[in-house]
């Protein structure tokens, strides 16, 4: 007599009791990237508050004194809010795009060969890096240049739905357009640099079932979250302060990411 065959219902959670399974075997490193991103943003915020102190946190009211430095007349409140929270999501879409062909170059070619290949026809590791950063930068300016616009007909229409007007000065149009392009390119060398470094950290399955890598994500977007974090509790900071951030940050990261994952570039970890 033939046994009849195991049900769906059977198979299914005899697969999903060996993937738990294997997933308590592997520990927890998938907790990793997660962990890491709350301790930096809600440090940020936490060191804002005692900065600040409690006057100098965002509320309602301050919320709405921002909208009104711009004649806002109408629904204050609200529009403040999406003022200063759409400059750091215009900033994690920018870092996104940015961590996303860091794993492609960093992981997925690394796993078919390809940086094995360079280095076998006599590229040195700085120049790996360094054109791995141009390139990544360069999206990351190429995706700045195509949202460019859909984000300020963003801002207007959220004006036009809540019925207000709003005249935009230099210092706004700064926070909205130029802060979230060097929070970006700061993050996404950042991004490169932990590739470079800790690569099983970066690369898809190096770290078992549950704990697939990500980190290269995780350290992407902090710099957008930052600028995020930073507008929407204290909003009074100038268009400089942070524009001076961003690029400084930039800066310092591409020029120390350059050295830093150069110098310390593991043949065996790409491999």
């Amino acid at each position: 007599m033939i046994a009849p065959a195991p049900s769906s219902l059977m198979t299914a959670r005899t697969l999903l009791g060996a993937l738990v399974w294997r997933a308590r075997r592997e520990g927890l490193g998938y907790l990793q990237p997660g962990a890491i991103l709350l301790a930096c943003i809600a440090g940020l915020q936490l060191a804002l508050g005692l900065v600040t102190g409690p006057g100098g946190v965002n509320g309602a009211g301050a919320l709405g004194d921002y909208a009104r430095r711009f004649g806002v007349d109408t629904h204050a409140a609200q529009i403040g809010a999406t003022l200063a929270t759409v400059p750091g999501q215009f900033a994690l879409i920018l870092s996104i795009t940015g961590a996303l062909t860091v794993r492609a170059l960093v992981g997925s070619e690394a796993t078919r060969g390809a940086i094995e290949a360079l280095l076998a026809a006599g590229y040195r590791p700085r120049a790996i890096v360094a054109a791995v950063l141009a390139f990544t930068e360069l999206l990351v300016a190429v995706s700045w240049l195509c949202l460019a616009l859909p984000v300020v007909a963003w801002v207007q229409l959220t004006l036009m739905v809540y019925g207000s007007l709003a005249y935009l000065n230099l210092a706004y149009v700064v926070v909205l357009l130029i802060v979230p392009l060097f929070a970006a390119l700061s993050g996404t060398a950042l991004a490169v640099t932990v590739a470079i470094l800790a690569p099983r950290l970066t690369q898809q399955g190096q770290l078992g079932l549950a704990g697939g890598g990500g980190l290269e994500s995780v350290v992407a977007v902090v710099p957008a979250l930052a600028v995020l974090v930073v507008q929407l509790t204290v909003s009074s900071v100038s268009s400089a302060v942070l524009l001076g951030a961003t690029i400084g940050g930039t800066a310092l990261l591409l020029v120390v990411g350059i050295q830093l994952a150069s110098s310390r570039f593991r043949v065996e970890g790409v491999l």
